[in-house]
């Protein structure tokens, strides 16, 4: 899905399992000109393999798995999987009986691993087995399952038990601030959703609203801001570091003048005792340089991958080091220059 029609896709979650949505789409209809709709049923086994699989895997605490994970299992039959998929503008897949498919999100396909090797989920005493991953973005985090949903034949409808419903509009405008403190108002069902939303696609859920427009304006500020305080941290600790070298640098150019001096006058000449010069600097400077950038970027990874998993984005945290090295030397070799 393209970053354009992101913004013109609304995704409404209701615990009821076969709610019709009536009453968002006349409000939605009165300003917005709706182009696609699909509604689909989430249904449920009762059971909880793969989400206990998960908090295990992910050493995720009881807090963390209540909050963010359905306590069963969450399924979606096949023709309203591959109505998803069309609408999505992807192709279509199939499976046979006792076969089933898991849909997943990519930061956590490494976790889910073994999970489609070595485990089979069971429907009413009927063993299935997994016959592919797929990781495509189909909004995960509450809305098609809370980070997977698993797929399996029609015929395996009457062994579930429906759980929620879930719709997605597409229009041909932009969300505006009323509409959405009207779809807001509208929502009138008490206790905490499992829909919280993504920085992708607008979700309502029980009694809270999340847009990718509020988070791009209330929560990116923060993060620039602390960015901001972090990398002027950083920059203050490297030119104090620089500046003492540089001054101990010039301490011992004073102090080795008279040895300088003498390999003059034995025959180096000015090119090689600049080399000379320049080899010692750079010993001084880098020795420390390399135990900062071990000890900082084993850090800088860490935190890097710690942020995009828990944004649910797709990236490695070495590239925060990068970018963070990058500054550093470039300044070291305006020193040296």
């Amino acid at each position: 899905m393209t970053y354009f029609q992101l913004l013109m896709l609304i995704i409404i979650y209701n615990k009821a399992a076969y709610y019709s949505f009536g009453e968002y789409i006349k409000l939605i209809e009165k300003k917005l000109t709706i182009t696609e709709r699909i509604t689909h049923t989430i249904y449920t086994d009762g059971q909880s393999a793969l989400p206990l699989f998960l908090k295990k895997e992910m050493e995720m605490s009881d807090t963390g798995y209540k909050r963010y994970y359905y306590p069963t299992h969450t399924f979606l039959l096949l023709s309203d999987y591959n109505e998803l998929r069309s609408s999505l503008d992807l192709k279509p897949v199939n499976i046979a009986q006792g076969e089933y498919i898991l849909h997943t999100k990519k930061v956590l396909l490494k976790f889910l691993d073994s999970f489609n090797k070595d485990n089979s989920i069971s429907l009413n005493g009927n063993f299935l087995k997994c016959k592919a991953v797929y990781d495509e973005g189909i909004s995960q985090n509450g809305h098609y399952g809370s980070d997977y949903i698993l797929v399996v034949a029609d015929s395996y409808k009457k062994d579930l038990n429906p759980f929620y419903s879930v719709t997605a509009l597409r229009f041909d405008n932009e969300l505006s601030d009323s509409l959405l403190k009207e779809l807001k108002n509208l929502d009138k069902t008490d206790g905490e959703g499992y829909a919280p939303g993504n920085n992708q696609i607008m979700t309502m859920a029980d009694d809270y609203l999340v847009s990718r427009r509020f988070l791009f304006t209330e929560v990116l500020p923060i993060i620039t801001m602390i960015s901001f305080v972090l990398f002027y941290i950083a920059a203050s600790f490297m030119c104090a570091v620089l500046t003492v070298l540089s001054i101990q640098q010039l301490s011992d150019a004073v102090k080795y003048r008279f040895r300088y001096t003498i390999l003059f006058q034995l025959g180096l000449s000015p090119s090689d005792l600049k080399k000379l010069i320049l080899k010692q600097l750079a010993f001084y400077f880098c020795i420390p340089a390399l135990l900062g950038i071990l000890l900082s970027g084993m850090i800088t990874v860490f935190v890097g991958n710690f942020f995009w998993f828990h944004t649910g984005l797709l990236a490695s945290g070495f590239i925060h080091f990068i970018f963070s090295l990058i500054p550093f030397l470039s300044y070291t070799e305006v020193i040296f220059v």
